[in-house]
């Protein structure tokens, strides 16, 4: 069963991974059908993030989230929250920086992978 205490604990995680950019926990924690919006608007699959975490094109220099509101329904849990991130971020042709508050949502399912499904 799915609890308060495991969603959070999996968005911490997800956050404190992400600053790390530490690809083998993030393959973990990420679900394989990842779908979500960068800071500079782009959609990206779990593949490209990983990518970029990977080849160094996604660097995150600090990640706050407040706001948190978790709603479990069954095995599932859809977190809605404030992002605050700074950092730069290099896709294909574009390369940007962002410093900026994002809102986002994930959801968890209960076997323990994250899906974000929106954020920026």
């Amino acid at each position: 069963m799915i609890t308060n205490d495991t969603v959070m604990l999996h968005e911490k995680m997800l956050l404190e991974v992400v600053k790390a950019s530490d690809v083998e926990t993030l393959d973990q924690l990420v679900h394989d059908d990842l779908l979500f919006h960068v800071p500079c608007g782009d959609v990206i699959t779990k593949k490209m993030d990983l990518d970029s975490h990977r080849a160094g094109n996604m660097v995150v220099e600090d990640i706050t989230a407040t706001n948190y509101v978790v709603t479990i329904i069954g095995d599932v849990s859809v977190v809605s929250l404030v992002l605050e991130a700074k950092g730069s971020i290099k896709m294909e042709t574009k390369g940007k920086i962002f410093n900026q508050r994002m809102d986002g949502s994930s959801v968890t399912c209960g076997y323990g992978k994250s899906m974000a499904i929106g954020c920026g």
